[in-house]
């Protein structure tokens, strides 16, 4: 499985932070890829592979949609 990520970055008075969050996830790499090299930031976007299944994900989304997860 390959997650799409975007680099945010948070700023308070005294340091800035920066973190990577999910977008999205696929079993195709390449597809995250063109998605993310047609961002307009693509420097802050990236494709990082993970483990598990896209099953495994969608089933932990679905989870903590309906506030089953713990």
């Amino acid at each position: 499985m390959y997650v799409l990520e975007h680099n945010i970055s948070q700023s308070n008075s005294t340091r800035r932070s920066h973190h990577w969050q999910a977008y999205g996830f696929c079993g195709n790499g390449k597809l995250l890829e063109k998605i993310c090299a047609a961002q307009p930031d693509s420097k802050h976007w990236r494709v990082v592979k993970a483990a598990g299944t896209c099953t495994d994900a969608l089933r932990y989304c679905s989870a903590q949609a309906y506030g089953k997860a713990g």
